[in-house]
């Protein structure tokens, strides 16, 4: 019994989305749908640690209006 089924070459164009073709996703052994998941957890981990983060830095004891009142520059 013999196994027929051909795999696409990494190195040949795909007729994939633009997204696929600008940044050669699949080349590099992902998906698009991956990649927006990643992106969309990443964003939602920065997200929770602006919010969280200087509320339990709040609630240990450090004021925040001190710092967040005065200019960087």
């Amino acid at each position: 019994m013999s196994d027929n089924t051909s795999t696409q070459d990494n190195n040949t164009p795909t007729n994939g989305s633009w997204l696929d073709k600008r940044f050669l996703i699949s080349q590099r052994g992902s998906n698009v749908r991956r990649e927006l998941v990643a992106g969309l957890t990443t964003f939602l981990a920065m997200v929770y640690s602006v919010i969280v983060v200087p509320s339990m830095l709040g609630a240990a004891g450090f004021d925040q209006a001190q710092y967040l009142s005065q200019p960087v520059w």
